[in-house]
């Protein structure tokens, strides 16, 4: 993953599973599995994750049964992602449905505002979604 890499989450689960699967899989490395992980550059093949099963398990069903220390790194970063939209203090997502909703407010947003509202609003759906999956 580059250093502007992110991990995509859909109203279904991870549409970007393998490389989540792969990182996950580095990140709660122990040292000397790391180092041995380094020495062999990466898995052999016979190694790799079947990708039916990756992307069953970061499906919107699968993520509850994700290992704990997985589920808390997904977790913190679906919380990190929410802050950055200003939702630290949770609500936010109603406050953008109620603004859904209400249709005089509606009217006074021109058309881009009113898609960066949906769009908005559905991002901070699927994160909020994400957090619910993966609290322990």
């Amino acid at each position: 993953m580059g250093e502007k890499a992110a991990f995509i989450f859909g109203k279904q689960g991870c549409l970007t599973d393998m490389e989540l699967h792969t990182t996950l899989k580095v990140l709660c490395m122990s040292r000397e599995e790391f180092q041995e992980f380094r020495e062999n550059e990466g898995w052999e093949e016979d190694e790799e994750a079947d990708e039916e099963k990756v992307s069953l398990a970061f499906s919107n069903e699968g993520l509850p049964g994700l290992p704990a220390p997985w589920k808390w790194l997904i977790h913190a970063a679906a919380r990190l992602t929410l802050e950055s939209y200003g939702s630290a203090e949770g609500g936010c997502l109603d406050r953008d449905r109620v603004l859904i909703e209400d249709k005089v407010q509606l009217q006074g947003l021109n058309p881009r505002q009113l898609r960066a509202l949906q769009v908005r609003h559905g991002q901070k759906s699927i994160l909020d979604r994400v957090l619910a999956l993966t609290q322990s």
